[in-house]
């Protein structure tokens, strides 16, 4: 897909009410369960092809291994994915981590154009998304 189409969707603002996302697993499992239970759910998001929810569940994968403090844990952890999925979650959540609700506004991106892109790319979507985000939570503070 187009690179600015992918823009255009970062900077949707639709007054959409945006609830948190639930992530694809209980609080109260462990790191393993949670990991396990969301991988299962993003192949099965995938295979039916609903994009919102393949965002979410690559997106909370993604979280998932940022969270794992230990490297060794981490590099366990990620080596149970295929470099397909590794891909796909690890941008998925640097693209998303500014401001993760957006995942509900996006209208156009899907995880696996997120995988073909480019880290460079990554990074500046973010910025573009981490400036927005920033430029709302400030009007947003102003008017109160």
């Amino acid at each position: 897909m187009d690179f600015s189409l992918f823009l255009i969707d970062l900077q949707e603002t639709h007054p959409l009410e945006i609830r948190p996302m639930i992530p694809p697993y209980l609080e109260d499992m462990d790191i393993e369960e949670k990991f396990l239970k969301s991988y299962m759910q993003l192949q099965r998001s995938i295979q039916l092809k609903n994009r919102i929810l393949s965002l979410v569940n690559a997106y909370f994968i993604g979280k998932i291994l940022t969270e794992i403090e230990s490297t060794s844990e981490r590099f366990r952890m990620k080596r149970r994915l295929t470099k397909h999925y590794l891909t796909m979650t690890e941008y998925t959540f640097n693209l998303f981590e500014p401001n993760p609700s957006q995942i509900l506004r996006t209208k156009y991106l899907n995880v696996q154009d997120i995988r073909k892109m480019k880290r460079q790319e990554i990074l500046v979507l973010r910025s573009y998304l981490n400036k927005d985000f920033a430029g709302a939570q400030n009007l947003g503070e102003e008017s109160c």
